[in-house]
């Protein structure tokens, strides 16, 4: 832990203690988040807010994750259509004088709704703002009860049955061809291909595990026993269809895919790997036993694992369904990775990830979104962008290739969902290594 510790000093916490403050000078007094500081992305994304109040509570700034959460359900609760735009602006007034936070754009999706439903319920459940879960309870506990819908999550074994006699009733209902036991995100944002999927991804479904389990402990609490025997119910449904469909069999046991594309019927299994095979990191919940996560990610780092001549070893994001790479480092899968080595003890693996991000940031003090290779000019004559796979090579190109003086671009800088889960990582990461975790950034 020695080495670690080294290298979390000097250059590294420089880098941590800027994005923090960043972060921290972001978080308006109404609750505001701008996302990005170079204008590549306007607005808030509640999504973020998942990401920010993990940190708040690592942190202890506990009021800082109240503010952030009671302007987004303030804004789901004003937009009246039951659920938390994927992008809002910053307040405006109409003409009579009336204030609102415009939708920008109001994507339903459901990996963001969890991530919000996480973060309450695990507020909730520090005990420290009682009053502020009593006032927003209601609107989080509709949240919760659509999200998990059989409308999302594709369950025929457990519905909501008749509430008019003063409660749910569970049962286990009539199963249909596409009652897969996971939950379907219609607009998951994915760096493979730069695009949205609908699909039944393996982020969403932990995220989705997260919220059912903490929120029905928050129901528990409270007494609300209908709500939480229904989600509990729910919860293990969600687990059986990952054991059941969102798994693969391997020579040492099953591991994790990372998606399962839906159709006409039950869906189709879709076997590549990326940086969302560490959801469970994230959301810091596993729906199976420790070893698939364990072995879901030895595999990810089999396909996607890239060492350059100058010893700089990064992982791809993504593989591509012709099993060449992608050109691209996603910030969070950073910071998630960091999560998962610290937890299994993995230092070498950690000087890796640390060694990357110090050396790509040489030119930056907060922390990026992504960082691409980029080849000014040309290798062998070619040129690639952020979101291309790299070529596939013999072993002699291959070795040239990766002796090639490669630089690395980075994009948003500042970037508000990617600092936070690194930051998040990091200051786990301090803490074990026995570093501050919170420098002095502007009070709550």
């Amino acid at each position: 832990m020695n080495l670690v510790k080294k290298r979390l000093q000097g250059r590294l916490e420089e880098l941590y203690f800027n994005t923090l403050k960043s972060l921290f000078e972001r978080i308006e007094p109404d609750g505001f988040f701008a996302e990005s500081l170079t204008g590549t992305y306007c607005g808030e994304f509640p999504r973020t807010v998942g990401a920010l109040v993990p940190l708040c509570l690592e942190l202890g700034r506990f009021e800082a994750a109240e503010r952030l959460l009671a302007l987004a359900i303030e804004v789901m609760r004003r937009g009246g259509q039951g659920y938390a735009p994927h992008v809002f602006l910053p307040r405006s007034r109409r003409e009579d004088g009336s204030e609102f936070y415009p939708w920008h754009c109001d994507l339903l999706q459901l990996d963001a709704q969890a991530h919000l439903l996480a973060a309450w319920a695990r507020l909730a459940l520090a005990g420290r703002r009682a009053g502020f879960e009593e006032h927003t309870w209601p609107e989080m506990a509709r949240l919760m009860a659509r999200c998990s819908g059989r409308n999302l999550l594709a369950s025929g074994r457990v519905q909501l049955y008749d509430p008019e006699r003063g409660g749910f009733r569970i049962y286990e209902g009539e199963g249909w061809s596409i009652d897969h036991g996971l939950a379907r995100n219609p607009a998951f944002e994915h760096s493979r291909e730069g695009r949205m999927w609908d699909t039944c991804d393996l982020l969403t479904q932990c995220f989705l595990g997260a919220a059912l389990e903490t929120m029905a402990r928050v129901a528990e609490r409270r007494g609300e026993l209908s709500h939480s025997a229904l989600w509990r119910a729910r919860l293990e449904a969600l687990r059986r269809g990952i054991a059941e469909q969102l798994t693969l069999p391997t020579a040492t046991g099953l591991r994790y895919l990372e998606m399962r594309l839906p159709d006409s019927s039950g869906g189709r299994i879709f076997p590549e790997v990326s940086w969302v095979c560490l959801a469970p990191v994230a959301a810091q919940w596993e729906p199976l036993a420790p070893e698939v996560l364990r072995r879901t990610v030895a595999e990810l780092r089999r396909r996607a694992l890239r060492r350059t001549g100058d010893g700089l070893v990064w992982l791809a994001g993504d593989v591509g369904t012709d099993g060449r790479r992608s050109n691209l480092v996603l910030g969070k899968a950073l910071g998630w990775e960091i999560e998962f080595a610290r937890r299994e003890g993995e230092r070498e693996r950690l000087v890796q990830l640390l060694d990357f991000i110090e050396r790509v940031h040489r030119d930056a003090s907060i922390y990026m979104e992504w960082a691409h290779r980029s080849f000014a000019g040309s290798c062998r004559g070619r040129r690639w962008e952020s979101r291309d796979y790299l070529p596939r090579f013999s072993d002699a190109e291959e070795t040239e290739l990766e002796s090639c003086a490669a630089g690395w671009r980075l994009r948003d800088c500042g970037n508000g969902e990617q600092g936070a889960w690194w930051c998040w990582a990091m200051a786990r990461l301090r803490r074990e290594a026995g570093l501050p975790v919170q420098p002095a950034v502007p009070g709550d």
